[in-house]
């Protein structure tokens, strides 16, 4: 298939056949964020040898992100989806949309879905029933700092725990002042804080391994 008609940028898309071995990640970026993930989430998932990894935007239709993953289900492989601000919303939603399809999705990585994100009319109808969606390994990444990815209220970020599914919670506090950019940062590796290494890069590596 073509992802044309989502207008994404070529050099977003890694232009890889279905057939490829490993696993197929899709990356999608949050409300005017798309070069910054380019740059650092996508540079850097590439970087642990992922090769076959695209980035879409948060306004992409999900039909054509799911069809281009039930592409590499169909040839075996593992699928993974990985979304920042906005983008935590939409990989919960093909997460959905594969769920329909009688396909399962082997991990999402949802990082700063929430505060001031769900004022967009884009979330207003959206709830995250994630105990309807064949998602193995979750996980759901925030900082307190951080006041356009979080809520408020530290009940309304957690995901709660459920059957079959592997749901991690990963908070870094607020006295870490880790805002919403740093939070996905990769590079250079001097300018990113230890904390961002250790709870966020490490886990998704981590994760990510177990795919293969």
């Amino acid at each position: 298939m073509t992802l044309a008609r989502l207008h994404t940028p070529k050099h977003w898309l890694s232009g890889l056949p279905a057939d490829h071995t490993g696993p197929r990640i899709a990356l999608i970026h949050g409300f005017l964020a798309g070069t910054h993930m380019q740059r650092h989430l996508l540079r850097w998932v590439r970087a642990q040898g992922y090769a076959d990894s695209s980035l879409f935007s948060n306004h992409a239709n999900i039909g054509p992100i799911a069809d281009w993953l039930q592409e590499a289900v169909a040839q075996g492989r593992p699928i993974a989806l990985i979304g920042f601000s906005q983008g935590g919303f939409q990989v919960l939603k093909v997460a959905q949309e594969m769920t329909r399809r009688q396909l399962s999705v082997q991990l999402v990585v949802s990082i700063a879905r929430g505060g001031a994100g769900w004022l967009l009319p884009a979330q207003w109808r959206f709830r995250h029933q994630i105990s309807h969606t064949n998602i193995k390994h979750l996980l759901n990444i925030y900082s307190h700092a951080d006041r356009l990815g979080t809520n408020p209220f530290v009940a309304g970020n957690a995901l709660p725990e459920q059957p079959g599914m592997l749901v991690e919670n990963i908070a870094l506090p607020r006295t870490l002042a880790i805002d919403h950019i740093s939070l996905v940062r990769c590079y250079p590796e001097n300018r990113v804080h230890p904390a961002v290494s250790e709870q966020v890069l490490a886990p998704i590596a981590n994760a990510l391994a177990k795919l293969s």
